[in-house]
């Protein structure tokens, strides 16, 4: 039975309130004065991070593509009808009989396609991404990123308000932990705009000249965290106490925001949220004493064409280095050493951690990236602050850092980083750090080290601070299960299910439950509800054939999933 986290928001508001919200005047605003940067802006990967579908958005989806992905057995085929962009889901037994199909509407991309593309799919208030993705260095259709595995099928990875943040421009979330949308319209601007890196513009428009950030005139860590809102993740980031990624505003100390952890020891391949780290620890930047930053080489407002990126980025090395400055003999063979492309040489393409079939620009500006390339990387077992440098505040401190190794459990799944939370949680029990998402943190790392008396009062506690809680109350329900207490998990799946209808593994769970009692017919509801919204689950179907045709001793509809 495996563990899988479902939430991983850390008990923070990750909407903006209403007042908030009333502080910014959205992009268009920003056009009648700004007509080339607005212009300019909208060709950007940032200006394209998020798209509602359409044929130029979504060129991939032209052709109808067909693949099998071996590990699951599932058939996938992209597909586009008048006026709608299709996935679909569907498994052929060995019979080659189709034992369900499960095409889903697409209403939006994210990505700007320059390397590769998801997707969501919606249900009323929610949204989730697709199976699969598109990646464009590769020219392929293959699954998204952490569903090249048996753990996730279907169409059932939550996309909450935390995992937009760097991808959509605001949320329009009705809830506090953010996975709850406005209905229609979850998305208050779509792609990233100019007020992600400007600040709020709304007494900007009213008073031009005033009350607008220019990143280029803060000092260079207030600068550079501009970026690094986004462009900076490392091993894993926490929302301080009672604040969000969106509380941020440019100009402000991103660390009075979240946390930010690395690898003890300094991973030395590139990642997909690393560049400013690398960055950072190039001769260039050292030399330049802070000088060197995101903006010295990157137009945020333009995007050179393809042509002309490697002369384009030449010039800027050549602001710094001299014409003759490059010592390589002169070799006909290199397409990049004929081409004078510095870029090519000294910050070269290479895979990243996250994903296949994907490849990044080196941003550790190496002398000689060959020899220094295949360092030996962290053993990822323990982690330290880069962001804020440190903490006052030993409570904050140890509750970030327990919720750091949670979260990597939750992307990694080693055991080790669950029993690395409750050690690290463990001794604020009776702080002021224990609050409803702090017990249900605590709870789930107990959980996944087979400490299940210990869980089950985190979960309780989680609970009684929070009655409304989705997840702890699935949580709890989910350990009566397993110690048979049949009539306590119904409670508690059903308490799950009043605050998440869409609460799929509840629903399969409850059915069990009621199996269990002899409530067939209630059983036979919870099941086919279940699977309505989760066509995919094989296990599930298992169980209602064996219903159908009276067979009650199914090990599938009796065992309790933890999902």
């Amino acid at each position: 039975m495996t563990l899988v986290r479902g939430v991983a928001l850390w008990g923070c508001s990750l909407a903006l309130s209403a007042a908030a919200e009333r502080e910014y005047a959205g992009s268009k605003s920003c056009a009648p004065c700004h007509a080339a940067q607005y212009k300019g802006f909208q060709q950007t990967p940032m200006g394209r991070s998020l798209a509602a579908l359409t044929p130029s958005v979504a060129p991939e989806f032209s052709k109808p593509v067909q693949f099998l992905h071996p590990k699951t057995g599932r058939h996938y085929r992209i597909f586009r009808k008048p006026g709608e962009f299709l996935i679909e889901e569907s498994f052929v037994d060995n019979d080659r009989r189709v034992v369900y199909s499960d095409p889903r509407r697409v209403g939006y991309a994210i990505g700007s396609g320059n390397h590769a593309r998801s997707y969501l799919v919606e249900r009323p208030g929610r949204l989730y991404q697709a199976p699969v993705a598109f990646f464009k260095q590769a020219g392929r259709w293959d699954m998204s990123p952490g569903y090249d595995t048996d753990d996730y099928v279907g169409f059932t990875r939550r996309v909450t308000a935390n995992c937009l943040f760097c991808h959509a421009g605001r949320v329009n979330a009705r809830n506090q932990a953010g996975d709850i949308f406005q209905t229609p319209g979850p998305f208050a601007e779509t792609p990233i705009g100019c007020e992600r890196c400007h600040g709020p513009g709304k007494r900007h428009s009213a008073q031009p000249g005033g009350a607008i950030v220019n990143p280029a005139k803060l000092s260079p860590d207030l600068r550079d965290q501009v970026c690094e809102q986004c462009h900076l993740f490392g091993a894993a980031r926490v929302a301080q106490p009672g604040k969000s990624p969106a509380d941020y505003r440019p100009g402000e100390p991103l660390g009075a925001y979240v946390a930010i952890y690395a690898y003890d020891a300094a991973a030395q391949e590139p990642t997909l949220t690393g560049h400013p780290r690398e960055m950072k620890q190039s001769v260039c930047r050292r030399r330049s004493q802070g000088k060197l930053w995101c903006g010295s080489c990157h137009d945020v407002h333009s995007t050179a064409p393809a042509a002309e990126s490697a002369a384009s980025y030449r010039a800027k090395c050549l602001n710094c280095h001299a014409r003759d400055a490059c010592s390589r003999k002169p070799d006909s063979s290199s397409v990049a050493h004929r081409e004078n492309n510095c870029i090519a040489c000294h910050m070269p393409k290479r895979p990243v951690v996250e994903s296949a079939h994907v490849t990044f620009t080196d941003h550790r500006i190496l002398r000689n990236p060959k020899a220094d390339f295949g360092l030996p990387q962290s053993d990822g077992t323990r982690l330290r602050l880069i962001l804020p440098v440190e903490m006052d505040d030993p409570v904050v401190a140890t509750r970030n850092l327990g919720f750091a190794y949670a979260e990597l459990a939750s992307s990694t799944g080693r055991r080790e980083h669950h029993r690395k939370a409750v050690e690290t949680l463990q001794p604020l029990v009776g702080t002021s750090a224990a609050e409803a998402v702090f017990w249900q943190t605590l709870g789930e790392a107990q959980l996944a080290s087979g400490e299940t008396a210990q869980a089950e009062e985190a979960f309780r506690q989680a609970v009684a601070l929070d009655p409304g809680s989705a997840s702890a109350n699935y949580s709890l329900g989910y350990l009566f299960q397993l110690r048979g207490n049949a009539p306590e998990a119904i409670q508690a799946y059903r308490r799950a299910l009043k605050a998440d209808p869409y609460k799929a593994e509840a629903l399969g769970n409850l059915a069990a439950a009621y199996s269990k009692m002899g409530e067939r017919d209630a059983a036979a509801k919870a099941l086919d509800e279940a699977l309505r919204l989760e066509p995919g689950n094989l296990r599930w179907r298992a169980a209602q054939s064996a219903a159908r045709i009276g067979i009650r001793k199914s090990g599938s509809a009796k065992q309790p999933q933890r999902q």
